[in-house]
């Protein structure tokens, strides 16, 4: 653990900054593609540096800012396709909530608040588009809220951003009586008794949601993913079978450049303290003590707290004051939602990647790394004595080969966050034919990938993602009913 110096404030300012950052990069008091200054952040919130350098790696987190080598950090500046791709994450968490049955959990009060705000910013002279666009996405995270969709909700405004930072330069102002037309009528529909999503209201709200071939976000050569910035974590080849390690070593060096900056200390235990969460080495509300952590990682406690909020945000955790974090899996409420999301998710990258074939044709690389990881999949599930942590890894190898070829890194983080979140449920509830039946799926769905075929893709990717959740609930009612 040598080589860190952590500053106590930080883990007690980190977060506080972040966010008051962020919110001035939303409302554009921060030009996209400006430089942030160390600094002078440091100068306004009077602090010394450590806390803003940590309040920098959360908000590279949230898509607002990017580390530039030797440049230093500066504010996102998305372009048209990275734009249409967060808008492709929308739709899907849109129709992921009107999976959702039953009536609104909560109530309508914070809803018509923040369409009242939407109708204001959109009538008041002199017209400001961040803050506009920022209510709008005030009120898409209230009609979540009341849906009782909390995980919609998060990943809604960790995905926005990339739109909005793009659209404000956009906008133009006589689109916005539309927008309001379409924002009244989502309001409306969050209200009814069972949620259903129109496209045509989302072109609305969004107006790049229509008139934009998907394929021209496509790239016609791949670019390699910046190690800090890749779909999931770093895949870890310790203890996995020979075949899987030399492959996941292999993509690593073909697909992934040189990490753009070392991750904090908090990062570093946060990521440590993920995998045995995933791994199953912690049972469902065990308490994880500041005091055992940071014995074992020989640091003072303000890493470990700054870790357990790091944690916390990904919902492997639940902080409580004074009494460290407890480790929490999925409620049966909060699978629905997971699973409702990564059908869609899982379907939309696939599609993406069989329109990557169209655009750059069968003899991709990546689509070879593809393939390749599809067979071996095969073959370890052949094998009695794998691990379902090495097809864990195996599968984060895929995702990695897909962003790699469609360039989707916008969905590709998202997906990431939904994954995490039901690997360890995955684990718990493996068996040898699931591991079976989930390979004769991945290969379906390698054919209908090669052959360019985006519908059937994006089918088989989906009812792959829903039989599971089936498989899941029904395993986890069995339980509880012994």
């Amino acid at each position: 653990m040598q080589g860190y110096s952590v500053d106590q404030q930080a883990p007690v300012l980190a977060f506080n900054i972040a966010d008051g950052v962020g919110e001035r990069i939303l409302l554009g008091d921060f030009t996209p593609g400006g430089r942030l200054s160390e600094a002078e952040v440091a100068r306004a919130y009077s602090v010394s540096h450590s806390p803003v350098r940590e309040a920098f790696q959360l908000l590279t987190e949230r898509g607002l800012v990017e580390a530039i080598p030797r440049k230093g950090i500066r504010v996102i500046a998305p372009d048209r396709p990275d734009a249409i791709r967060a808008v492709g994450v929308i739709r899907s968490l849109f129709t992921a909530l009107a999976q959702r049955s039953g009536p609104p959990a909560g109530p309508a009060e914070a809803l018509e608040a923040a369409l009242e705000e939407v109708q204001l910013l959109g009538t008041t002279s002199p017209f400001s588009a961040p803050r506009f666009l920022d209510a709008a996405r005030q009120l898409a995270g209230a009609v979540f809220d009341h849906r009782g969709h909390p995980l919609g909700r998060m990943m809604l405004d960790r995905t926005w951003p990339s739109y909005q930072l793009f659209a404000t330069a956009e906008l133009d102002p006589a689109d916005v009586p539309r927008q309001i037309e379409g924002l009244t009528a989502l309001a409306r529909m969050a209200r009814e008794p069972r949620f259903t999503m129109d496209p045509d209201i989302l072109s609305q709200i969004l107006p790049l949601a229509g008139g934009f071939d998907p394929l021209a976000a496509i790239p016609q050569t791949p670019s390699r993913l910046p190690t800090g910035s890749r779909p999931g974590t770093v895949a870890s080849t310790e203890g996995a079978p020979p075949d899987l390690a030399a492959f996941l070593t292999e993509v690593d060096r073909h697909v992934l450049t040189a990490a753009i900056s070392q991750p904090t200390l908090a990062q570093f235990i946060a990521e440590h303290v993920r995998r045995r969460i995933q791994h199953g080495d912690y049972v469902d509300g065990q308490r994880l003590t500041e005091e055992d952590l940071s014995e074992e990682f020989h640091c003072s406690r303000g890493p470990i707290r700054d870790a357990f909020r790091i944690l916390d945000t990904h919902g492997l955790v639940d902080v409580r004051m004074r009494k460290g974090a407890c480790v929490r899996y999925p409620s049966e409420d909060e699978l629905h939602q997971l699973y409702d999301i990564r059908a869609e998710l899982f379907a939309d990258a696939m599609a993406d990647a069989a329109a990557a074939i169209r655009v750059q044709g069968p003899d991709a690389a990546w689509f070879d790394f593809f393939r390749r990881g599809i067979e071996l999949m095969h073959l370890l599930t052949q094998m009695p004595d794998v691990s379902t942590l090495a097809l864990v890894e195996l599968r984060r190898c895929l995702s990695k080969i897909t962003t790699f070829g469609t360039g989707n890194r916008i969905l590709a983080k998202a997906a990431s966050e939904v994954d995490q979140r039901v690997v360890p449920v995955n684990i718990r509830l493996s068996s040898p034919e699931r591991r079976q039946e989930a390979a004769r799926n991945w290969a379906l769905i390698g054919a209908a990938v090669g052959a360019g075929d985006q519908v059937e893709a994006r089918r088989l990717a989906r009812d792959m993602v829903r039989d599971a959740k089936a498989k899941v609930l029904a395993s986890k009612m069995a339980v509880a009913a012994r």
